[in-house]
Formats: structure tokens, sequence, C-alpha cells
């Protein structure tokens, strides 16, 4: 069966921060160089949404998705909630949203998997599909830091986002052919940067890209773009150096306005490709993802 994502979406305030206002509202010490974050990063605004928002923003999505699709809400049948903030289980939103928009035959389930909960939404998504226990299901992806000192995460600065997907056995926008994962226990939050760990969680996630390509005898010269999450340039430039390619080859667009923004970076990143008319019908993209714990995820997607 050939399983598409349908539908993208995603919302974003209508004005960024700016960098340099965030960064002196932390009323960093003098001996800070607050400027040489935003150079390093190379990031120039984040955003910030209200989390009490949450279920407003995520009931308005659904019901742009249900218009837009032509849709009463009983051909829905789950919605995956996913949160790259462990901090609050929010599951009550997605269970409030099949209340009040009558997805009558929607079960609700969550996936806590960090930045890449989106990536095993979607494989979860496909198996239901796969096995005909589902025709469409909805993911809807959240990502909120409550205190603005928590936003620093290793090479990157986090912002709020907000997204839907829906994927589909019927028309979309991309197929998803084929997805692969790994998990080391061993590295996870506490030693994410330390004892050379950095080097191996760069050498396993370019191993895991060129195990997929392998496995559907491709090259990096068959794919269009890597789409991964929005940590920084220079994390990319490493997996470039082990992938052997340039960082052309990797989508990065979405970097300078808003960092990183946990597992919404793979809809907004997609749905960046889709509004930029960056692929050709029939073209092939990597989609990347990697959580603290710590897990990496690919899927091979093709252009519809």
């Amino acid at each position: 069966m050939s399983i598409k994502v349908g539908y993208i979406d995603i919302h974003l305030p209508d004005e960024a921060i700016p960098i340099d206002s965030f960064l002196k509202s932390m009323n960093f010490e003098n001996s800070y160089d607050p400027y040489n974050i935003s150079n390093n990063k190379f990031i120039s605004s984040i955003y910030k949404i209200d989390s009490n928002m949450e279920e407003h923003i995520f009931e308005q999505l659904v019901k742009k998705y249900l218009l837009y699709k032509r849709l009463d809400g009983s051909e829905i049948d789950y919605l995956i909630y996913t949160q790259s903030d462990s901090n609050e289980n929010k599951l009550s939103v997605a269970y409030s949203i099949q209340y009040k928009l009558n997805l009558s035959n929607a079960q609700v389930f969550s996936i806590n998997q960090g930045c890449s909960g989106t990536l095993i939404a979607m494989k979860v998504a496909s198996a239901l599909i796969n096995n005909r226990a589902a025709r469409r299901v909805l993911i809807l992806t959240s990502c909120f830091t409550q205190k603005d000192s928590e936003r620093f995460i290793g090479s990157t600065i986090l912002s709020d986002g907000i997204g839907l997907m829906e994927v589909t056995g019927s028309d979309g926008v991309f197929q998803m052919l084929d997805f692969m994962g790994k998990t080391n226990g061993g590295i996870n939050e506490d030693n994410f940067h330390l004892n050379g760990n950095p080097a191996r969680i760069v050498n396993i996630g370019a191993k895991l890209i060129k195990a997929i390509l392998k496995k559907n005898s491709m090259t990096l010269d068959n794919i269009a773009c890597i789409v991964p999450l929005n940590t920084s340039k220079e994390a990319w430039s490493l997996y470039c150096d082990a992938l052997k390619c340039t960082l052309d080859k990797v989508f990065l667009d979405n970097i300078i306005d808003g960092g990183h923004m946990g597992a919404v970076d793979t809809i907004r990143n997609l749905k960046s490709i889709i509004d930029k008319n960056n692929l050709k019908e029939g073209e092939y993209i990597i989609l990347f993802g990697m959580g603290f714990g710590t897990s990496w995820d690919v899927m091979l997607l093709q252009s519809v």
C-alpha cells in the first residue's frame, strides 16, 4: 500500500523575537558575550508561545485541516500526540481536541520521543495504515520551553512551535518509502556532550543515513536533500564530513529564523520545502531526527 504525508501545517507567532533582544533580556553577567552566541549559532530570532494557548491553536489547525480536506472528522482513526518537552504530560490536549471537534472514530495516544517524536509517529502511523487498522492518522506535535534559561541546549537555542501532519493511504505530497532507527541507551542527556560522545553521535547518525541508502540501492547522488532537525550548521558540517557531501545537500534554511523547535522541526521543514517548491515530482529526500536517550531515526520520502 502507498502511504503518504497528506497534509502539513504549522503555527508560529506573527512576530519573532530578535536574538539580540532575547539575549539582553536574560541579564547575562558582563563576562559573558551573548552576541557570540548568535554569531556562532547562525540564529537571528526565536519564537515564544504561551503554552496555555496550545489546545486552542491545535483546535484551529485541525479545523483548518478538516475544511481543506472536506472531512467531517469521522474519517480520522487516530490522533497521535507528540511533545518535545517532557516536563508535563499534556495528552489531555489531544483528548480535548478529539471531543470538541467530534472526531468520533479517533483513538488517542502519545509518543514521548523528544526531538525525534514526529518521525516515530510517522512510522507508527504508516504501520497502522499498512495493516489496515487506520485510513487517516493525525499527528499533533508541540514544543514549549517554560524557562528562558532552559532554551540553551548544547549548540542550539530552542523556540516554541506547534505542528500538524496527516498520514494517509490516499492522496498526498510525499510518499513514505522506508524507515530505519537506532538506539543507544548508553548515550543520554547527562553525558551527551562528554567522553567523546559528540563524535559518536555524528558517526552513528551518518551510518544510519548510509544504511537506508544502501538498503534502497541508492547513493547521496539520488537524494535531493537531507532534511534534519534545526540544530546548528556546525553540527551538520560534521555530518557532511562523515557523509562526504557539502552543506548544500542539507536543508538548513529555518535555523536562522527560530532555531530548534524539537520534533516540530520535521513538520516545519517539510512545509517550507513544499511552500518554496524546492522539489520536483519524483525527487527523494531523507528525514533525519534524533532524540535524547539516545535514538536516531531516518525516513526516505519521495515527492509526488
